[in-house]
């Protein structure tokens, strides 16, 4: 009878180990069922960068702020002349199909893939010539 106590304390101890892995594995995973539409309305999206250019200081005030109902404030900034100024104030609207998004900028649209990446809270807009714009949380 000893042996199988052994085994027994064994399993027990093996199964209990292996639902506590899988049970912490789990609550780290709850942020990657978040939606494309979560993640665009949960914060304003400032400017960080894009490919092909840059953008400077000033630029990097701008921002998309995205709402649930499919509308969309931008604010962009400039510095041309000595000051950093607001140049841009639009509202308009957005479309998201999963990962798609098309953002309607008067008879212009900006028609592109939304990547998101958790670890450092960016999202970045790739359109079909492969040219990006990447936000982040953080103005400036």
């Amino acid at each position: 009878m000893q042996p199988l106590k052994k085994i027994s304390f064994k399993l027990i101890t093996l199964l209990t180990v292996l639902t506590f892995l899988f049970t912490c594995s789990q609550d780290d995973d709850v942020d990657s069922n978040i939606t494309t539409l979560e993640i665009l309305t949960s914060d304003k999206w400032y400017f960080q960068s894009k490919s092909p250019g840059t953008y400077t200081e000033c630029n990097r005030k701008g921002f998309l702020d995205f709402s649930t109902d499919g509308t969309v404030s931008i604010r962009a900034f400039d510095d041309t002349s000595d000051d950093c100024g607001l140049e841009v104030v639009f509202d308009t609207t957005y479309t998201l199909n999963g990962l798609n998004i098309d953002v309607e900028i008067g008879s212009d649209s900006i028609i592109g893939i939304i990547a998101y990446d958790p670890s450092v809270e960016t999202i970045t807009i790739i359109n079909s010539e492969g040219d990006s714009i990447t936000f982040d949380k953080i103005e400036g």
